[in-house]
C-alpha cells in the first residue's frame, strides 16, 4: 500500500476487441456475477485503530456502476487507445468502491472492452481472469449480427492490425513546450535522473506536468500506452540454462533498445536494471484472485548489451536462477517484525521506507509476460468471439515505462505502458522502433 500515490496510481489494465456487438445490459449482469465469484473483485479498505484492512461486501446495486459505456462514432485506434490510457490514469478511491472498473465501448467495426484495476488488489493474471470470466459471460444483442468484412474490403485480422497500429505522419516530433509545460520525450535518455538515485539506472523525468498540479476541471490521464501487434519470436539458438525464451527475448529486446536510445542521445549507460514480475501464487499454493507477484531484476552491462548472443546468455542465466529461487525478491517482508508495530506506526514507517527505496524497488523499466491467453469464446460458453488482447502496467516515476506482453492466437501483443514525464506519442513510438529491431536481431 506505502507504494501507491495519488498522482500516479499503480494500475494494471487489459483491453479486448471484439467481432460483434456486445448488449450492456449484459455486461452489466456479467460484471456483477463476476463481482459475487471473486471476493478480491469486490474489496473495499476500512481503517482503523489496527491501521487498514480488506473487507468484502456483497454485491450491491452500486457495484454495477464500475462498467460505463462510450459510443465512439469512428474505429479511431487513437480514440480507444486514449479512453483506456485515461480508463487505467484515473485515481481509486478503494473505501468507497471496488478496486477494478471495466469500460464498454462501441465501435462500428466491433467492441472493445477494457478492465483498469488497482495493483495493490489484484495482479495481471487475476485481472485477465476476470476479463476472460465478464466475456464469457457476455452476450451480443439478439438484433446485431456478427460484423463480417465487406467484400473487396479489408478483413477482420487486416482491421484489427489497422487499429493497433495506425499509419502515423512521416514528419513526427515531440510535443512543443509552451509555458509552463515540458516537451515530454524531448530528453530522449534513460540514465537516472540525480533527484532519484545518483548513480544508479533508471528513467528519467522531465519537471512535473500539469497532471501533478490540483485537479481543477478535469481529469489529465498520467499515463499513455502505445501498443504493437507481431508475429511470437522465436530464439535463433540455445543459450546458457537452456534454451531462451519468449520471455528471455522480451527482456534483452528492452534491454538493448534501452542501450541504443541512450547512445543516439549522447549519453553513455552502465548497468542497467530491469524489473521482471513473477508470479508466486504456486508456491504460496492459494488459487484466489488477488496480488500473488514478486519481482526479480535482470541487470547487464554495457559490453554485454553490444552482442545479441552475449546479452540473451545473459539475460537467460538470471531469469533462471530467478524462478528457480524460493521466494522472488520483492515478496520477502520481515512480516514478524513489521506486525508487532501499532497499526499506524506500521503504516507510517512503510510508507517512509518504499518512498526512500522506490528507485531501488523500480529500477529503469519494467517488462512484464503474461503468456498465451486461450482464444474466446472457450468451449461451452455463449460469449463474443475475441480477436484480440493488449495487458497493460503502470507505475509513477522513476519507473516511467512498463512493456507487457500477452499472446493470443498466433500473434504477440505488446502494449508500451509510459507515463507522459518520460514519453510523449511520438517519442514512445520512436522508442518502439527500436524494440521492434533488437527483438528481430534476436530471434
Amino acid at each position: 500500500m506505502a507504494s501507491d500515490r495519488r498522482s500516479a496510481p499503480i494500475s494494471l489494465g487489459m483491453i479486448a476487441r471484439t467481432r460483434v456487438a456486445i448488449d450492456p445490459e449484459s455486461l452489466r449482469a456479467a460484471v456483477r456475477s463476476v463481482l459475487a465469484r471473486h471476493p478480491m473483485a469486490r474489496a473495499r479498505l476500512r481503517t482503523g485503530l489496527s491501521g487498514r484492512r480488506w473487507w468484502f461486501p456483497d454485491v450491491s446495486a452500486d457495484d454495477a456502476a464500475v462498467a460505463t459505456v462510450a459510443v465512439l462514432t469512428g474505429d479511431d485506434g487513437d480514440d480507444v487507445w486514449a479512453r483506456f490510457a485515461d480508463l487505467c490514469s484515473r485515481p481509486f478511491d478503494l473505501a468507497a468502491a471496488p478496486p477494478l472498473r471495466v469500460l464498454h465501448m462501441r465501435l462500428p467495426g466491433g467492441d472493445a472492452v477494457a478492465l483498469a484495476a488497482h495493483h495493490v488488489a489484484l495482479d495481471g493474471l487475476s485481472v485477465a481472469t476476470l476479463l476472460r470470466a465478464i466475456l464469457e459471460l457476455s452476450a451480443p444483442p439478439s438484433d446485431v449480427p456478427e460484423m463480417a468484412p465487406r467484400a473487396g474490403g479489408p478483413t477482420a485480422e487486416a482491421t484489427e492490425r489497422a487499429v493497433a497500429n495506425p499509419v502515423r505522419p512521416a514528419g513526427c516530433r515531440p510535443a512543443t513546450a509552451g509555458p509552463g509545460r515540458p516537451a515530454r520525450g524531448r530528453l530522449p535518455d534513460l540514465a537516472v535522473p540525480r533527484r532519484w538515485l545518483p548513480g544508479r539506472v533508471a528513467v528519467t523525468a522531465a519537471r512535473r506536468t500539469r497532471h501533478d498540479r490540483a485537479l481543477a476541471e478535469r481529469h489529465h490521464p498520467t499515463y499513455g500506452v502505445h501498443s504493437e501487434t507481431l508475429p511470437v519470436p522465436k530464439p535463433r539458438q540455445p543459450t546458457c540454462g537452456g534454451p531462451a525464451t519468449v520471455n528471455d527475448l522480451l527482456l534483452a529486446a528492452a534491454q538493448a533498445a534501452v542501450e541504443r536510445w541512450n547512445s543516439a542521445a549522447g549519453r553513455a549507460t552502465g548497468t542497467l536494471r530491469m524489473r521482471m514480475p513473477i508470479n508466486i501464487r504456486e508456491r504460496d499454493g492459494d488459487a484466489a484472485l488477488g496480488n500473488h507477484t514478486g519481482e526479480a531484476v535482470i541487470a547487464t552491462t554495457s559490453r554485454e548489451r553490444q552482442r545479441p548472443d552475449i546479452l540473451l546468455a545473459t539475460v537467460r542465466r538470471q531469469t533462471v536462477a530467478s524462478k528457480a529461487a524460493d521466494r522472488p525478491a520483492g515478496a520477502r517482508v520481515p512480516a514478524g517484525v513489521v506486525a508487532s508495530l501499532p497499526g499506524p506506526v506500521r503504516h507510517a514507517l512503510l510508507r517512509v521506507a518504499v518512498a526512500l527505496a522506490r528507485p531501488l524497488l523500480m529500477p529503469a523499466a519494467s517488462v512484464t509476460n503474461l503468456g498465451r491467453i486461450p482464444d474466446l469464446p472457450a468451449a461451452g460458453t455463449a460469449g463474443p468471439q475475441v480477436t484480440s488482447f493488449h495487458f497493460a502496467a503502470f507505475a509513477g516515476m522513476p519507473q516511467g515505462l512498463v512493456i507487457t506482453a500477452v499472446g493470443y492466437g498466433d500473434e504477440l501483443y505488446l502494449t508500451f505502458c509510459y507515463h507522459r514525464d518520460l514519453f510523449d506519442p511520438c517519442a514512445v513510438r520512436r522508442f518502439a522502433a527500436l524494440y521492434r529491431t533488437a527483438l528481430g536481431e534476436l530471434s
